[in-house]
């Protein structure tokens, strides 16, 4: 899933769930990952890919977890995060949304984890 598309996944998860509920999605999802992996990389997500709402309700729940890396954290206009996090979010947003909101690539992102590609 490229940026766009991942873009894509959170304004239909914002659009189904509502922000409040999109922000208890991603708080549940951070905390059950369990440990992160000792070699996780920090990438950034960005408002040009997730909009401003969407990037607060974010940071929101990395707050709220304890998750938050404010020494990467210096730009408003993005946020940092474990990629381990950022990739569990994608496929847990995935498999939360049902089938008929997601458009037909995310549907066959969404088939191609079912069947472990």
């Amino acid at each position: 899933m490229d940026l766009a598309q991942e873009g894509r996944l959170w304004e239909v998860a914002k659009s189904h769930l509502g922000a409040a509920a999109l922000q208890q999605a991603l708080v549940d999802l951070l905390l059950s990952y369990g440990p992160p992996k000792v070699r996780s990389n920090v990438e950034y997500l960005s408002r040009e890919w997730l909009g401003d709402e969407k990037l607060q309700l974010l940071k929101n729940a990395l707050v709220e977890t304890d998750l938050a890396l404010p020494d990467f954290d210096q730009h408003p206009e993005k946020v940092a995060l474990l990629s381990c996090y950022s990739q569990h979010i994608a496929t847990g947003l995935l498999l939360l949304m049902p089938l008929d909101k997601l458009t037909r690539d995310l549907r066959g992102f969404r088939l191609e984890h079912h069947l472990g590609i």
